[in-house]
């Protein structure tokens, strides 16, 4: 079925179709590329978690904290799990300022990879007339900031999901306030468990302040 809006919108030509799907493919084999990396990097043991709780602890706050969103936001780009991040900040700061911490990370992150992947390719995913995709593109149209704070209820802080509203037709503005909105609960179920499994760990310096 069709809504309004898609039958007023013209038929993408045959070159914009195969230009858009070209682009897709590139874009799917960089995201393949950047989770294999993220993959091996894991395996190879440069991941440590702990390290990064001693830096960002061990550093002045001010830049502990920037440290800590740099981390953040290039992890969202090479598919490190944002998971691993509000950990750190809620054995730092504990589950109120270290949930708040990594709510703001979050929101910057995600418009970060946004801004980047839209910059980068454009919303091509309309014009690529990919299966499976339709109804979905159909709904962000439809409603867009409902049906990506949805998403995110089910995705939370996933770098895929970012991927595909990056290269939709979705604006940043709707992006944004979806991601304020749909993030606090997936974030306060993280913060619930981290605080509940990390309790105390001698391992990491006090901050300085």
């Amino acid at each position: 079925l069709q809504s309004e809006d898609d039958k007023g919108r013209p038929e993408p030509r045959e070159g914009e179709v195969s230009s858009a799907r070209g682009k897709c493919a590139v874009l799917i084999l960089i995201y393949v590329a950047l989770f294999v990396t993220f993959y091996v990097v894991d395996k190879a043991g440069f991941i440590d978690v702990k390290a990064l709780r001693r830096q960002v602890a061990s550093a002045p706050p001010v830049l502990g904290f920037s440290l800590w969103l740099v981390t953040f936001c290039v992890g969202e780009l090479v598919h490190v799990p944002g998971f691993l991040f509000v950990g750190v900040a809620v054995y730092l700061l504990g589950p109120v300022s270290g949930g708040l911490l990594s709510y703001c990370g979050a929101v910057i992150s995600a418009s970060v990879s946004f801004l980047l992947i839209r910059g980068s390719v454009g919303p091509i995913l309309d014009d690529a007339s990919i299966p499976y995709t339709e109804w979905v593109l159909g709904k962000l149209r439809d409603a867009p900031i409902c049906t990506m704070v949805c998403l995110r209820f089910i995705f939370g802080m996933g770098p895929s999901l970012v991927f595909f509203l990056a290269v939709s037709s979705v604006s940043f503005g709707n992006y944004l306030l979806s991601t304020m909105l749909g993030l606090p609960l997936p974030m306060f179920c993280m913060v619930v468990v981290f605080h509940f499994f990390l309790g105390e760990d001698a391992d990491v310096v006090p901050p300085q302040v």
